[in-house]
């Protein structure tokens, strides 16, 4: 295991949110650990292929990872301030995929739910 590698596992577990390849960079320059976009998104993908991370897409263009294999849960994400905040649901939404798939014939393999407006900071 490279120490980019080793680092960018370590960030992904201590940080508080998801978070985008730009974000690992800029903590990578902040220790004196120097990688390149190519070589971060190369273990981004490569770690995320081991299904040891998992990819997030909040709309807004930008890819944002967190570790795999945690609690089940989704993010209210602030479209003022940027904050995100993880949740869990009441109901379980993966039973509810499987349950409506296979009424109709589609088998689920996932699914990506997130909620967007204004934190109370922002409202």
């Amino acid at each position: 295991m490279t120490t980019v590698r080793r680092f960018m596992i370590t960030a992904l577990c201590k940080a508080e949110a998801p978070l985008a390849a730009n974000d690992l960079l800029e903590q990578l320059a902040k220790d004196k650990l120097h990688a390149n976009k190519t070589t971060v998104y190369r273990e981004l993908s490569f770690l995320e292929k081991q299904s040891a991370i998992k990819s997030i897409d909040f709309g807004d263009g930008t890819k944002r990872y967190e570790v795999a294999g945690g609690h089940h849960h989704h993010h209210l994400i602030c479209t003022d301030c940027g904050s995100v905040t993880d949740i869990e649901l009441k109901n379980d939404v993966e039973e509810e995929g499987v349950r409506l798939g296979g009424a109709h014939g589609f088998t689920v393999t996932g699914h990506s739910l997130e909620f967007f407006g204004t934190c109370k900071k922002c409202s």
